[in-house]
C-alpha cells in the first residue's frame, strides 16, 4: 500500500483556535489549547444539529469547513474516515450512569453514542452514498485514520476526507490517562502524493530511530496536526509495540 500522501485542504478547531492563521502560528510553538470550542455548525440543519454534542459538533464543523475550501468534492464517491480514540465518550458514560441508576436507556442517545455516529451524521447531511469508516487506535488513532485513508487511495479513490477528533474522558478515567487531554477536531482532504510529500511508515518498535520523541505536552492527535502544519523532515513516535515514523520530503 502506498504511504505517500498530499494534503489538498485542511481545517481545525480547538479551544481558542479557529482561523488558519491562528493554527499556523500555533504549529510553530504548539501549546495546550484553553477556552471554549467555536463550532456553531451553521451549515447543518437545525433539527440534526441539536442531536450532536460538543465533540461531534467540532468534528462536523471541520468537515464542513474543509469541504468548503477549493473545488467541491464529489460527495457520492469520495470516501470518509473519522478517527477518534474516545468518540462521544461523555454521551457513552451518561448512558452507563443511567444504567447504574436503573433508568431506561434512550434509543436516540444510544444510537448517537456509537463510534460511527458522527460519520453517519455527516453522510446524512451531505446525502453521501460513498463508503466511510470510523476507526480507533488508542493514543495513535490519528495514525490509524491516516492508514485507513491511504487504503482508500490505494483502492483507486482520488480523494479521501479524514476527520480526527477527541474529547477528554471524565475524571473517573484520569488514573488510566497516558496523554494530556483537550477537546479538538481537525480535517484534511488527502490525495496520493509523491517523494516531496508526506509519508507514514510503521515498523516493529525500535527498528526506526530517526526523529525525536519529546515528552507529550498535547493530545497525540494535536501533535500529529502540528507536524502536518509545520513539518520536519522526520518525526518518530513509539508505543504499543509499534514505531510510527512520519516523513516529509525526499
Amino acid at each position: 500500500m502506498a504511504s505517500a500522501f498530499r494534503i489538498k485542504h485542511w481545517a481545525a478547531v480547538a479551544p481558542g483556535l479557529r482561523d488558519a492563521s491562528d493554527w499556523l502560528a500555533w504549529a510553530d510553538s504548539p501549546g495546550a489549547p484553553s477556552g471554549e470550542i467555536d463550532a456553531p455548525l451553521a451549515a447543518m440543519p437545525a433539527m440534526q444539529r441539536r442531536r450532536v454534542e460538543r465533540i461531534g459538533r467540532a468534528a462536523l464543523q471541520v468537515a464542513f469547513d474543509v469541504d468548503a475550501l477549493g473545488e467541491a468534492p464529489d460527495f457520492a464517491t469520495r470516501p470518509m474516515v473519522f478517527a477518534s480514540r474516545h468518540g462521544d465518550v461523555l454521551r457513552s458514560v451518561g448512558l452507563l450512569d443511567a444504567l447504574d441508576r436503573g433508568e431506561p436507556l434512550s434509543p436516540t442517545q444510544f444510537g448517537l453514542s456509537v463510534h460511527n455516529a458522527v460519520a453517519a451524521q455527516y453522510g446524512i447531511a451531505r446525502a453521501s452514498t460513498a463508503p466511510y469508516s470510523a476507526v480507533a487506535g488508542g493514543r495513535f488513532s490519528a495514525e490509524a485514520g491516516v492508514l485507513e485513508a491511504l487504503a482508500f487511495l490505494a483502492d483507486g479513490h482520488e480523494e479521501v476526507l479524514l476527520v480526527v477528533f477527541d474529547e477528554p474522558p471524565p475524571p473517573l478515567f484520569d488514573r488510566d490517562a497516558d496523554e494530556p487531554a483537550a477537546p479538538f477536531a481537525w480535517a484534511v482532504r488527502l490525495v496520493r502524493g509523491g517523494p516531496d510529500d508526506f509519508r507514514l511508515i510503521t515498523a516493529e518498535q525500535g527498528t526506526l530511530v530517526a526523529g525525536t520523541v519529546p515528552a507529550a505536552t498535547l493530545p497525540h492527535g494535536l501533535e500529529v496536526l502540528a507536524f502536518l502544519l509545520a513539518p520536519r523532515a522526520e518525526w518518530a513516535v513509539a508505543g504499543e509495540g509499534i514505531t510510527w515514523q512520519w516523513n516529509h520530503g525526499a
